[in-house]
């Protein structure tokens, strides 16, 4: 008798490498046999394709926004990374979301995936949360550069009532952000992508605070951050891909 079939990992940075290697012409099943899953599994990292690179991009810029070393990694990644979904899908549906809502929302995940008993989502966890993810919850629209859902046969998609697997390892994450910061720092002169997206942010915090700005001045900004923040994810894009070459 044939036993089950032996449950594989398989980080976010192999199978962003896997849709590049179809991407070229390589067959589905070769892909899927050499990373010891399913064809199904792959076709279904190809459907989730947008959220496997966004991911990806997410893990890229974590830690390189000027001050790694100074906000502290969650003690919880799972819990971390599922409000953090959670967030996301939110306001992708134009809902508000506040910090008494988000406390809420992660006592509730917390009690889900099992997490410790005495976790209160204190106000202080949730200025960590917020910090390690660069959430400024005073700004009326989010960027949406960072996506962190995946569904496969081993990652189940993040909704209300699902389990999270984080599938990136933790030396993946460091070494991908070592890469990541590297390059920045040999980065000559001038404005990037990343410095342009938070004098954006700025703007829009401070323009919102006055009461005689305009709506369509608002609009106009929030466009510009929009389109800087697909720029700044583009570059990451292609940190995250020379990486796993």
């Amino acid at each position: 008798m044939s036993g089950k079939r032996k449950k594989v990992i398989v980080t976010m940075a192999k199978k962003l490498e896997a849709l590049y290697r179809i991407d070229k012409g390589e067959p589905l099943k070769s892909v899927a046999i050499d990373l010891g899953v399913g064809t199904s599994t792959v076709s279904d990292w190809k459907k989730n394709r947008k959220e496997i690179e966004d991911f990806c991009a997410k893990m890229v810029s974590r830690d390189s926004l000027g001050n790694r070393g100074t906000i502290k990694k969650a003690k919880n990644v799972t819990l971390d990374d599922a409000l953090y979904v959670w967030y996301i899908q939110e306001r992708e549906n134009g809902v508000p979301v506040s910090g008494p809502i988000l406390r809420k929302k992660a006592l509730s995940l917390n009690k889900k995936l099992g997490g410790d008993p005495t976790f209160t989502a204190s106000v202080g966890w949730l200025g960590r949360w917020k910090a390690r993810h660069g959430i400024r919850l005073t700004l009326c629209s989010e960027s949406l550069l960072e996506d962190a859902i995946t569904n496969d046969s081993t990652d189940r998609l993040l909704l209300e009532d699902n389990i999270v697997t984080v599938c990136l390892s933790t030396q993946d994450e460091e070494d991908i952000q070592d890469s990541f910061n590297d390059r920045c720092d040999q980065e000559a002169t001038g404005v990037n992508h990343l410095e342009a997206k938070e004098m954006l942010e700025k703007l829009i915090t401070y323009f919102e605070q006055q009461s005689d700005t305009l709506e369509n001045e608002l609009m106009t900004l929030r466009r510009l951050h929009d389109c800087t923040s697909k720029k700044y994810l583009l570059t990451l894009k292609k940190e995250t891909a020379d990486f796993i070459k």
